[in-house]
């Protein structure tokens, strides 16, 4: 009863001259409380850069609750829909700790025929859409093959990735093409390294000689190599990958001198059973299993097939780091799936984890009317949310003991760790602002908790800035001066 009171204070407060739907709300004294932070804020935003001039100025949205009752102590374009950027990874979190709990794992297993000494048949991978799975899990797992006496298998490597439904790409992933960095993607019920693989480029022996392209699994990526050894220690390389049909292409060009390390450069794939596949074979190799030759397939485990070995995640509440502290698009896109598989049932898609998302957040006492959600990771145009519901997410988030303690610990840390960890250093806000970031071309937010350094209270609060292209820097001052603002008065 006292969380539902909290909320509905929360809710309540919140309310406090609604505008209609795509209004702009300007900073007044009646969206302040004098006696808080308020006053302060809104003097703050009043006469930020971006509110001057005599051209189209930036839309600003911002809300914040005093955590101890519930109150909003400060609102600015509060109920406008705006871009969130990667403050959409705090709806999925939220919903992920309220729907699977803390303690959810995501299994990945190896099934096959077991006949003496060989499996029989195919080799299945089957993936339950673990966003941390990687190559030296999949190592782990041939080895236990191998220590059960399986030293061949007959037939080939199938991947059954029939947890998610068949699209790749999140919703505007595509409208980037050129883009191969590996913040790109795409997603499946099976994935190894995030669907990105490294390249690792280095000097030849002398000057003069090509330089030296690697990557692994071995033959997977399609290599063509240009990029020459040059004298002294001064790198001119270029590095683009491509799909390719079912593979992915990468062309290497320019320079490498011949003093300098070798590096790794990350890079999307296009191909997630391809690529697991060929990870998988890869390892049962190295662990001395023999495996046919056969092209890898998707499919289901055939009748009769047996676990042979497992892999299981780190639970949800540790791996959740990955969204808060170093934003991982790849990480949220999975997440949601797997909420969707989970709750509307495999296969898993985006529609429907964005369905359970919002219901949870309803259940949870936020309005949801003004939240849309096309991705969940927020990066192009994934949604829209106005700031007060951020922050009303982050306010009933606080106020359940199931959820608090995962969500405060996967939110960066300003001037400390994350994606805040350069923000706000030497400032009082260091340490105690536990906070998402959100960068897009033109839009920026910031969002989290201030907390009392006395160990109780503080504040929520949320600030999304839009129509800010070329004017990163102002956001930022503009976001970290509110929040240092609710630092002082919190420390007070």
């Amino acid at each position: 009863m006292v969380r539902r009171a909290f909320i509905a204070a929360v809710a309540a407060t919140c309310a406090t001259l609604l505008p209609a739907p795509g209004a702009r709300t300007e900073a007044s004294p009646a969206g302040a409380r004098r006696d808080g932070p308020g006053t302060e804020i809104e003097r703050i935003v009043r006469d930020s850069p971006l509110r001057a001039g005599a051209g189209r100025r930036a839309r600003i949205g911002a809300c914040v609750v005093d955590l101890a009752t519930g109150e909003t102590v400060y609102e600015h374009g509060a109920d406008e829909a705006l871009n969130p950027a990667s403050n959409v990874k705090l709806f999925v979190a939220a919903a992920a700790l309220r729907r699977l709990g803390a303690a959810f794992t995501a299994a990945t297993v190896l099934l096959g025929t077991v006949d003496g000494d060989a499996i029989r048949g195919d080799i299945v991978l089957r993936g339950r859409g673990d966003p941390t799975l990687r190559s030296e899990h999949l190592w782990a797992m041939a080895r236990r093959v191998r220590a059960r006496g399986l030293v061949r298998v007959t037939g080939g490597i199938v991947v059954d990735d029939s947890y998610f439904d068949d699209r790749r790409l999140p919703h505007s992933f595509d409208s980037r093409p050129d883009e191969d960095s590996a913040f790109r993607s795409p997603v499946g019920a099976a994935s190894v390294d995030a669907n990105a693989i490294e390249v690792f480029i280095g000097p030849g022996p002398v000057a003069g000689t090509p330089a030296v392209v690697a990557s692994y699994p071995v033959g997977f990526l399609a290599v063509t190599n240009e990029a020459v050894t040059t004298p002294g220690g001064r790198n001119a390389l270029r590095l683009f990958a491509r799909a390719s049909g079912d593979r992915t292409a990468a062309r290497v060009w320019g320079s490498v001198g011949v003093e300098t390390p070798f590096a790794g450069y990350r890079r999307r794939i296009d191909d997630p059973v391809l690529f697991a596949g060929t990870a998988l074979r890869e390892a049962l190799a190295a662990a001395g299993v023999e495996v046919a030759s056969s092209p890898i397939r998707r499919g289901p485990a055939h009748e009769g097939a047996v676990e042979i070995a497992r892999h299981v995640s780190e639970p949800l509440g540790a791996w959740l780091r990955h969204l808060g502290k170093e934003s991982s698009n790849f990480h949220a896109e999975q997440l949601l799936r797997i909420l969707g598989a989970e709750g509307k049932g495999a296969p898993g898609a985006a529609e429907a984890g964005a369905e359970v998302v919002l219901e949870a957040l309803a259940e949870m006492g936020v309005d949801t009317a003004r939240i849309s959600i096309r991705n969940g990771s927020g990066l192009y145009d994934g949604g829209r949310a106005p700031a007060r519901a951020v922050a009303a997410v982050l306010a009933a988030a606080y106020a359940d003991p199931r959820i608090r303690p995962e969500f405060l610990a996967h939110l960066s840390i300003a001037g400390v760790d994350g994606t805040a960890g350069t923000r706000m250093r030497g400032s009082p806000a260091r340490g105690l602002v536990r906070a998402k970031t959100g960068t897009l071309a033109g839009a920026f937010a910031l969002s989290g908790y201030v907390l009392a350094p006395q160990g109780h209270g503080g504040y929520a609060f949320s600030t999304i800035v839009n129509d800010a292209a070329g004017q990163a820097t102002a956001a930022r001052n503009l976001q970290d001066s509110i929040v240092r603002a609710l630092a002082d008065h919190a420390s007070r």
